[in-house]
């Protein structure tokens, strides 16, 4: 008779970046059902993401129509603006992890493991280097809101984060 084993669902978080000259980002929170990978990531070998979007429509920075329908030129000054794209109506299809991304803000800032079965399971959250100060705080009231974590976890890992940016925690539920 096969013996049930323990139950691991693994979860990462960080920023998608989706443009060259903004800041903006859309979180991604995904579950990996790869685990193999897990100490890979803990290590810092891969902490990079990739992500496959879809962009439905390019608008100019100028007179924000579509771009394609627009009698404006990227680089060209109009005014006080000068005219680029801007990526709208995009659908984020995928994002795979890999050792290097693109763009070095889209990256794994957070790994949260939940291990165990019903009511006893042990939740570790796993915090790497952010890109904003705040980004923990956001990933961990986000899997606490999404009901991937108790409000007691969520109020442990919070206190955790607001003295040290960067560790390991575990908490017992």
């Amino acid at each position: 008779m096969r013996k049930k084993g323990r139950t691991i669902k693994v979860y990462v978080f960080g920023p998608i970046i989706f443009a060259d000259d903004t800041n903006d980002y859309v979180l991604v929170t995904g579950e990996i059902t790869n685990t193999r990978i897990i100490d890979e990531i803990i290590s810092g070998k891969y902490r990079g993401l990739s992500p496959r979007i879809i962009i439905r429509k390019w608008e100019c920075s100028v007179c924000h129509g579509n771009f394609e329908e627009c009698p404006h030129e990227i680089g060209e000054k109009y005014g006080k603006t000068i005219c680029h794209t801007m990526a709208k109506n995009l659908i984020f299809d995928e994002s795979s992890i890999v050792e290097t991304p693109k763009d070095s803000r889209c990256k794994i800032t957070d790994l949260l493991l939940i291990k165990g079965r019903g009511h006893k399971k042990v939740y570790e959250w796993y915090g790497f280097r952010p890109n904003r100060d705040i980004d923990h705080f956001k990933n961990i009231q986000g899997a606490y809101e999404n009901d991937l974590i108790p409000e007691r976890a969520a109020f442990h890992f919070g206190k955790f984060f607001s003295l040290d940016l960067i560790g390991h925690v575990t908490h017992h539920s």
